[in-house]
């Protein structure tokens, strides 16, 4: 089976489901607003044949959050790493979000947005975030830029996902490490836990210091 896709190692601290409750905004001259801001996010979708973790970049994909009023779909148009270490990984987004009225379903407005979420741990089940985000309207006018904070709090813990959409995972990753060369972590069987890697572990080996 010849097949195609793009993945990126994470660290062990990163894979899992988390979820998000609230968030704080910060725009240039005004005051910080914090708000009810629900999200739910999966990291990390397979493990290699050494431990590490790595995480498919399934793009476009849809994403959905709740804010006061409304639902916001998100549909990710690009999901890329901009820095991944063992104690700190930063993603760019590009996306698309249609704002929902939560009661008529009606649509309030179309924006684009330009978005770098940076996550460090604080504990296994908890992480720290923080955002940069451009948005610009449904013509690509700039709209604003603004920084945002939250918690995610891990709410499943990582395995690795065997299918998804009919997908096969494990051959997705295979055919990954070989077309990048990495023949020694190819994946001999799939569907079991990973244990905590240490900080020398070789399931750390692609991740920078």
């Amino acid at each position: 089976m010849q097949t195609q896709s793009n993945w990126f190692h994470i660290p062990w601290w990163l894979a899992g489901t988390w979820k998000r409750d609230r968030s704080i905004t910060f725009s240039r001259g005004e005051p910080p607003r914090p708000k009810k801001d629900e999200r739910v996010r999966i990291f990390g979708f397979q493990t290699d044949g050494k431990g590490g973790i790595w995480h498919l970049v399934r793009t476009p994909f849809k994403v959905v959050t709740r804010t006061p009023g409304s639902i916001n779909y998100f549909l990710i148009r690009k999901e890329e790493p901009i820095k991944i270490s063992k104690h700190e990984v930063t993603i760019r987004m590009v996306w698309t979000i249609w704002h929902v009225n939560e009661k008529n379903g009606r649509i309030l407005r179309v924006n684009q947005g330009d978005q770098i979420d940076t996550f460090r741990p604080m504990n296994e089940n908890t992480l720290e975030a923080n955002s940069v985000c451009q948005a610009y309207s449904e013509t690509g006018k700039p709209m604003g830029l603004w920084r945002a904070q939250w918690t995610d709090h891990k709410i499943e813990t990582y395995k690795p996902t065997a299918e998804l959409n009919g997908q096969n995972l494990v051959v997705l990753l295979a055919d990954f490490l070989k077309s990048t060369g990495r023949y020694n972590r190819i994946p001999k069987e799939t569907g079991t836990s990973v244990s905590v890697p240490s900080d020398n572990a070789a399931g750390n080996g692609d991740i920078e210091n």
